[in-house]
């Protein structure tokens, strides 16, 4: 669990991977004195999101997934699709990016996706 003080989260896990301290620097979006919103994009609407090699892979609650790059204005979408087969009601899974894949969970169902630069 990250532990989180004067502006930093320290993280430690297991298995050889170690400890790391990292400074937290907030620009733009978010007024923290007013908590008002600086922006707003609809993409594929509400849902989760996951940052990975400099780009945003989101998943919405009704099964649309997009490629979005962010920007200091935005983000762009760059493309988008809905899951092949859908399972039972809204999808609250975050998208998983590992190893050059894309991992995408919903019900009983697993999608990847090579999402590697060519």
């Amino acid at each position: 669990m990250p532990l989180y003080r004067d502006g930093h989260f320290f993280i430690s896990s297991g298995y050889g991977t170690g400890s790391k301290l990292l400074k937290l620097k907030v620009q733009g979006c978010l007024d923290w004195k007013t908590v008002a919103m600086q922006r707003s994009e609809k993409g594929v609407r509400k849902g989760s999101v996951t940052f990975a090699d400099g780009l945003l892979y989101t998943m919405s609650e009704r099964n649309k997934v997009g490629l979005s790059e962010p920007t200091p204005e935005g983000h762009k979408l760059i493309s988008q699709f809905e899951i092949p087969q859908k399972g039972e009601g809204p999808s609250w899974v975050h998208p998983v990016v590992c190893g050059g894949r894309l991992y995408i969970r919903h019900d009983d169902f697993l999608y990847a996706y090579d999402v590697r630069a060519n």
